[in-house]
């Protein structure tokens, strides 16, 4: 994402504290503090690296680098870039965020041109105000982060921190857009991206791995207790995909590798069949049915070469040190 020129916005810097409503009619860039609201109709907000905001926002375009406790309201779009720490609700016609930004929250994405109220604080209960149900026939939700590190070793706070994103934050999403679905009588679709991490082990990954797992499992679960409903759900199994998570992993060979615009068409496509699980790509839903007939030496032999190696010796630490240090940031921040 590219982030616009701040050359002409107005400016709160990192020694300024603001605790009170804070509105005008220009673009405004804030890297310091800010306690209360901000209401910028018609013009853009950026909150800097540096600031720090406990505020619900409304602006015509909101882009999120720092931290923000509180819910957006960005009538064009909002954007959360990788450094971003963001607790609260979105209500937005685009949005985009990128990986390594931690968010908890839900997205409410709206029709162009249509009216959307005013975001109110965001409650324990998981609802927010008025009903889009009618608006969307599919939720898609992705959550992925992870820390490498044997499971004997690992801290648990960072266990924690990866099951809070991969398990809890797509269960709140996806409960929310249940209720709507059900309640409008909707067939909804319910598309949640998981990983071939949720069918297998890999070394190193072991904590990804059981969050996956997870996924998986109350994805099967739903679609059980769904069932009448009109609404259905598919999990999506990619393998490693090239995105700043497997920085610093040898890439190819072996191990299979996709694009995020590959795991993009599977959902899609995920609407014209239904089906219950889908891999990207397709042939690595043979690998459990096969890894039951073949001996168990073997077995570990080919999850040697396809994990083990990799992280034992030909993980580049240096690649990787970026992403894991802004993973132990936001758990320190959240």
């Amino acid at each position: 994402m590219e982030t616009p020129k701040t050359a002409e916005f107005a400016h709160i810097g990192k020694s300024v504290i603001i605790k009170g409503e804070l509105s005008g009619s220009e673009d405004l860039y804030v890297d310091g503090q800010v306690e209360g609201n901000i209401e910028l109709a018609g013009n853009r907000l950026i909150i800097g690296p540096h600031g720090q905001v406990r505020a619900n926002v409304s602006a015509k375009g909101v882009i999120v680098q720092g931290k923000l406790d509180g819910n957006i309201r960005a009538t064009e779009r909002a954007e959360l870039t990788k450094s971003a720490v963001v607790t609260g609700d979105i209500t937005t016609q685009r949005v985009a965020i990128e990986e390594g930004a931690y968010f908890k929250g839900k997205v409410d994405i709206q029709r162009e041109g249509a009216k959307t109220d005013a975001v109110k604080p965001a409650s324990t209960s998981g609802r927010t105000s008025g009903s889009t149900s009618s608006r969307y026939r599919l939720t898609a939700s992705n959550a992925g982060t992870g820390d490498s590190g044997p499971i004997a070793e690992i801290p648990v706070e960072l266990v924690r921190r990866t099951f809070e994103t991969n398990v809890f934050s797509n269960l709140e999403l996806i409960q929310h857009a249940i209720r709507r679905f059900v309640d409008a009588g909707t067939r909804g679709r319910i598309v949640i991206v998981s990983s071939m991490g949720g069918m297998l082990t890999a070394y190193g990954l072991g904590a990804y791995c059981a969050s996956k797992h997870a996924v998986v499992g109350f994805s099967e679960a739903l679609r059980d207790e769904l069932a009448g409903t009109g609404v259905t759900t598919t999990v999506v199994l990619p393998p490693a995909v090239r995105t700043e998570l497997t920085a610093g992993v040898k890439l190819g060979g072996l191990l299979p590798t996709v694009d995020p615009e590959d795991i993009a068409s599977a959902i899609v496509a995920s609407c014209t069949h239904r089906r219950a699980v889908v891999a990207v790509p397709a042939w690595m839903r043979a690998y459990e049915p096969t890894t039951a007939l073949v001996p168990d030496r073997l077995v570990a032999a080919i999850r040697g070469r396809l994990t083990r190696d990799r992280v034992l010796r030909t993980l580049d630490t240096s690649a990787r040190s970026g992403y894991e240090e802004r993973v132990r940031g936001a758990t320190r921040k959240a």
